[in-house]
């Protein structure tokens, strides 16, 4: 553990002294920016939070937990996410679809324009494949796709289902 603490600490000074960053470097100093010691927003997040009406989010299986803090950060209330849990694939990048599948539980389902408290659209027609290929992943899915394997219950919701009728 001492190795590793210490190649992290000697790792930033070589980074600071060459004047370089990585990707994890900068989503490390935003949330520096962005937060207070106490954890509490900054004034700078304040700022920029005016800035946002509305904030959308791609690919949000796909997100991390410093990801999500910087977010939140800048967040007025209003947050669009897209994702799919079943397409994630950057674990090794510390994505945590356990951030998408809270929210996907938590969230109630969209049931009208009018309803206010709307908070999650299910997208389940696939344009792109023929029937016959979603019936067979379908099949396929549902027997392999469980909640303490792939992070959903392949069920009905997470089912695909034919968008678009081809010749």
């Amino acid at each position: 553990i001492n190795i590793v603490k210490d190649f992290i600490v000697r790792f930033k000074q070589v980074k600071l002294e060459r004047n370089v960053a990585d990707f994890a470097d900068l989503e490390h100093y935003a949330l520096e920016i962005l937060y207070n010691e106490d954890m509490s927003r900054s004034q700078v997040a304040l700022e920029y939070a005016k800035h946002f009406k509305d904030i959308y989010i791609d690919e949000y299986q796909d997100s991390n937990y410093v990801q999500e803090s910087i977010l939140s950060a800048l967040d007025n209330g209003n947050v669009f996410m897209v994702g799919d849990v079943k397409q994630s694939i950057y674990g090794f990048r510390q994505a945590s679809p356990k951030l998408f599948m809270k929210k996907y539980k938590n969230f109630k389902s969209f049931e009208g324009a009018d309803n206010e408290d709307a908070k999650k659209v299910i997208l389940s027609k696939n344009f792109r494949s023929r029937n016959n290929v979603l019936k067979s992943a379908n099949i396929i899915f549902k027997k392999v796709m469980k909640e303490d394997t792939g992070g959903i219950e392949y069920d009905d919701d997470a089912a695909l289902y034919p968008g678009a009728a081809f010749e």
